[in-house]
């Protein structure tokens, strides 16, 4: 078996463990104190535990599978226990992640990066102040990123071409290393902008506006736009 196939078949056991963790945690939720979530993620670590099917690696990727996304959770809709961060001292929602301090982190590394437009640039500066965790961050990519890249077809408000982004969109973030974690090669879409040459004010209200209705749709969706 390829390791693709594999990975794939790993992600299918992960749901039916997850499906099943929910049905144990239904049952024990409503005779117990302890909350819906904690008492998934209980019975989610230790259906892994025993099952057969899975190796030890396979075991542990499936567990920091579920805490990443359990984590990412907590912050994006405060659904963890709110503390005081120790580093900025403003609340927090995770063991693994500080909104603020990610937030931070990215306004620290503004001047790293330029796409050669003040309009642009301030756009995506907001955008990465309002969204700073991994899954959610807008970002500048200049095109020597990307290779492999062909014509697809026009679409709607623009055309459409194909490519290999190289260093893939940020996953993760180490919140004791200061540094993002990519995913790596990846193939994406890229879409050429009507009125894109020379943006304005308005057409970046409008980007805005359609960013929102995709991210409240599509919240791990990540948006590239090729401007020429």
């Amino acid at each position: 078996m390829t390791m693709f196939k594999r990975l794939e078949t790993l992600h299918r056991i992960c749901n039916e463990i997850n499906n099943n963790a929910s049905s144990i945690a239904k049952c024990i939720h409503n005779a117990s104190n302890v909350s819906y979530r904690e008492m998934h993620k209980a019975a989610f670590f230790s259906l892994v535990d025993e099952n057969i099917k899975l190796s030890r690696q396979e075991k542990k990727y499936c567990k920091n599978l579920y805490v990443y996304e359990f984590e990412l959770n907590n912050v994006a809709y405060k659904w963890g226990t709110p503390k005081r961060c120790l580093n900025c001292k403003l609340t927090r929602y995770s063991e693994k992640y500080c909104e603020n301090c990610i937030s931070l982190h990215l306004q620290k590394i503004f001047d790293a990066w330029t796409s050669g437009n003040e309009i642009i640039d301030n756009f995506i500066q907001e955008c990465q102040k309002l969204s700073p965790l991994p899954n959610y961050i807008m970002e500048w990519i200049p095109f020597h990123q990307f290779e492999n890249v062909r014509y697809l077809t026009k679409g709607g408000f623009g055309s459409i071409y194909i490519a290999t982004w190289k260093r893939g969109y940020i996953t993760d973030y180490d919140e004791n290393e200061k540094a993002f974690t990519y995913f790596g090669p990846q193939y994406v879409a890229l879409k050429v902008l009507k009125g894109s040459n020379n943006p304005g004010k308005f057409f970046f209200d409008e980007v805005s506006i359609r960013v929102k209705m995709v991210l409240d749709a599509f919240p791990h969706t990540y948006l590239l736009t090729w401007l020429k």
